[in-house]
């Protein structure tokens, strides 16, 4: 026990341990690392106490070695809190943070104005970059899918549908993004030179999301392919075979994250059509314009499509003009591995090429990044949260190209109609998109528009993927524009 003659702890300490805590807790609450932030906490909570026993003069007065034990505590729960913000990129709020709580320090032995103004203006700006990441996290949702956004990367389940049993890859480890957990039994997904990444060949998984509080986005959805890497449809007896295809191209809204094989949208027309269509599904998570102008020119995609008349469907939603073309850098960080195209000297399509091909692109990006990991206060003040790298005219023109260049792979193959359709929230885009809609309407391409559903459109509140329902809206409406239109 210490003795009672000991000076306790000065107002200006026990405030500076409190302001650690709080500091700490505030890194916790924006997404700092939070083994080194309960560190720093402790640190905090232990700062008083330490200062009990630092030396002191007289007067209660620290002398230049007690405080020099003071700064040092101080100055490791500093670094620990900026150690555990860098993830996060916010070393600079650490920072304020510390010349707050250090000018708090000096108060216990300097008691001047300039000091005080010091520990104001520093904690003032803190509160003002917290207050900023809290924003940016609030307004871009960590871990949750924007409405028209696909995930690159994992992918979502569908209901329990038998499927031939396969040998299957091993069982990955469970992946996080953001604050969610995707799970399955078999990895589906793997690397491919020309698209960027593929579907495996059959192969059947089931697969959950579950966001950080444990609540199911889905659950135990199996997912299944064929021996070509396309999803499987099931919507329509096999025997007999369907005279007419129905080629479905896009990224995961075509896929079906988080449905059920025989709820995604193929499967659904195919359900629609009465056995008029065969469907076929080309979709995967992350796929845009880019993937579906190079499947169709992929043989071991298409060379067992044994019908030659039909259609060819592709869905497209905003975030494709991020996935074909380096147009804003903000998303084309998630899709660092995708084929990219953009326009020559003479405005014609150029590529396919990768980021990492593009030495003035990848500066481009380190440039980038490097302003997204400064202050919130700095991101503020230079706009670095979504920044244009291609033009959006350029950017539209290039997916003009890609499209036309798509129904003319197409044609040459077999005999039927190409058609775009819009999902239903790209109308939320009419007016910025209306350029592309006349350009492909000109090039003889039909645009298929459909009305919103409604509630119950996306799988989950967190998450804008289409439900069971709008699948059926949306392949119903296709089905209805189809027979209106006297095509395929």
């Amino acid at each position: 026990m210490a003795s009672l003659d000991q000076p306790a702890p000065s107002r200006s300490l026990i405030a500076l341990g409190v302001a650690v805590v709080v500091i700490a807790a505030a890194g916790l609450a924006t997404g700092g690392d939070s083994v080194l932030l309960g560190l720093a906490a402790v640190a905090g909570l232990g700062i008083s106490g330490l200062a009990r026993w630092a030396p002191r003069d007289p007067g209660g007065q620290f002398t230049r070695r007690g405080l020099l034990v003071l700064v040092a505590v101080l100055a490791a729960a500093s670094l620990a809190m900026a150690y555990g913000w860098i993830g996060s990129a916010n070393v600079s709020t650490a920072a304020w943070a510390w010349c707050a709580a250090t000018a708090i320090a000096l108060l216990g032995r300097f008691r001047s104005g300039w000091v005080l103004a010091l520990a104001a203006t520093s904690f003032a700006l803190f509160a003002v970059e917290v207050g900023l990441l809290a924003y940016e996290r609030w307004s871009e949702g960590v871990g949750v899918a924007p409405p028209t956004a696909e995930s690159p990367a994992t992918e979502p389940p569908a209901a329990r549908v038998q499927a031939p049993a396969e040998k299957q890859p091993p069982s990955p480890q469970p992946e996080r993004a953001g604050e969610n957990t995707y799970t399955s039994t078999a990895r589906y997904r793997t690397g491919d030179p020309v698209l960027g990444a593929k579907l495996v060949e059959s192969v059947t998984t089931v697969t959950s999301k579950q966001l950080g509080n444990g609540e199911y986005v889905f659950r135990d959805v199996v997912y299944s392919t064929d021996d070509r890497g396309r999803r499987r449809s099931l919507g329509a007896a096999e025997d007999p075979r369907p005279d007419k295809h129905a080629l479905f191209f896009g990224g995961s809204f075509t896929f079906g994250m988080g449905v059920a094989d025989d709820a995604t949208l193929p499967s659904q027309f195919e359900t629609v059509s009465a056995g008029e269509y065969e469907a076929y599904n080309f979709g995967a998570g992350g796929y845009g314009t880019a993937q579906m102008y190079l499947q169709l020119g992929l043989d071991r995609l298409l060379d067992d499509i044994p019908q030659k008349s039909g259609i060819a469907v592709y869905s497209l939603i905003a975030d494709h003009i991020n996935r074909s073309t380096p147009h804003r850098l903000d998303r084309l960080v998630s899709f660092r591995k995708s084929p990219l195209f953009r326009l020559d000297a003479e405005g014609r399509l150029d590529g396919p090429f990768r980021m990492k091909d593009d030495p003035e692109l990848s500066a481009a990006m380190e440039a980038f990044e490097a302003k997204r990991r400064a202050s919130p206060l700095q991101r503020a003040v230079g706009g670095a949260r979504a920044e244009t790298y291609l033009p959006t005219d350029q950017a539209l023109e290039v997916l003009a190209q890609l499209i036309v260049g798509a129904k003319a792979r197409y044609d040459e193959r077999f005999d039927g109609q190409f058609v775009v359709l819009l999902w239903p929230r790209m109308n939320r885009q009419r007016a910025s998109w209306e350029s592309l809609w006349q350009r492909l309407r000109d090039s003889g391409i039909a645009i298929v528009e459909v009305a919103e559903l409604g509630d119950g459109a996306i799988i989950h509140e967190s998450d804008g993927h289409p439900s069971a329902a709008e699948y059926r809206w949306v392949a119903q409406a296709l089905y209805d524009f189809l027979h209106s239109n006297r095509t395929g």
